[in-house]
């Protein structure tokens, strides 16, 4: 009996089918179910996120036989989005509104596989830009603030 081979192994996560979205008011509930939100993906081309980075604390003593860290708090991060800009959109009206008014939104990705990644964000910059013969594109940075919830897929039901 032969040894089966499967031709593909890489395991990954698709990007058609995500889904991103932003709580149209302000809030810090990451479960808040009463949210509503706006379809970020109609107009968002490349979502990037960028953190989970922590302080580094110098615990070094006289009796170190070299420099010694401890970590600290965890910085969120940031989260950038660059796409079409188009601000008769209902989500590029809330990122407008959430710059305006400095208040936290949510943000929630969830990925074909149904796992998700949900965080509060602040709106700190967004920039537009246009070039001859395309169309006019845009980038929303947000600062992200406190803690990020990333939920597993749902467990597969199997035979």
């Amino acid at each position: 009996m032969a040894d089966v081979v499967d031709a593909t192994i890489a395991q990954y996560t698709p990007t058609q089918g995500m889904q991103l979205q932003v709580s149209t008011t302000s809030s810090t509930n990451l479960a808040d179910e009463t949210l509503a939100f706006a379809d970020l993906a109609v107009t968002v081309k490349q979502p990037q996120y960028q953190g989970a980075a922590s302080s580094k604390i110098d615990v070094t003593t006289v009796g170190s036989k070299a420099k010694e860290y401890a970590l600290g708090l965890s910085d969120p991060g940031t989260f950038a989005m660059s796409g079409n800009w188009k601000t008769s959109d209902a989500a590029q009206q809330a990122l407008i509104t959430a710059h305006a008014d400095k208040k936290p939104r949510i943000f929630k990705t969830t990925f074909p596989d149904n796992s998700s990644f949900v965080f509060a964000g602040l709106v700190d910059q967004y920039t537009w830009s246009a070039d001859v013969d395309n169309v006019v594109t845009g980038t929303f940075n947000v600062q992200v603030t406190g803690s990020v919830l990333i939920n597993q897929p749902p467990a597969q039901g199997g035979n």
